[in-house]
């Protein structure tokens, strides 16, 4: 039996989905799944925060991400040397670059990406 992730301060919406990605990510990596999350404030993730990590989740922070959401994951990205002024960094450099915490079959990495650019839509209207 699965327990339930300690939250406080949290509405029991929130509670419950914590609780359901708490009891789907102990099986993710059986079944070799990951879950995608997006959120605009990683705080709102914080009281799950270990549990994502145990369940192989890789984190991506865009540039120009608040270095608040950077402090939520403080602790995993110093691991590998970065710190807040690597994610305010990206802000002078090219527009598509992240920091990325990567899970991969031999642990974790810490990187820097270059994304690539968006595509242009190429979809022309039809004429009748």
């Amino acid at each position: 039996m699965h327990k339930n992730v300690q939250l406080k301060k949290t509405g029991s919406y929130e509670k419950d989905s914590f609780n359901n990605i708490y009891r789907i990510s102990t099986e993710l990596r059986k079944f070799r799944t990951k879950l995608i999350l997006s959120t605009h404030g990683f705080h709102k993730i914080a009281p799950i925060k270990d549990v994502l990590i145990e369940a192989g989740s890789s984190i991506i922070m865009l540039r120009g991400t608040s270095t608040k959401n950077f402090e939520v994951m403080e602790d995993e990205f110093t691991k590998f040397g970065f710190t807040t002024d690597d994610l305010v960094s990206l802000n002078h450099t090219e527009q598509y670059k992240a920091l990325c915490l990567i899970a991969t079959k031999k642990g974790r990495h810490g990187c820097i990406v270059e994304l690539p650019k968006p595509v242009k839509n190429k979809i022309s209207p039809t004429i009748s």
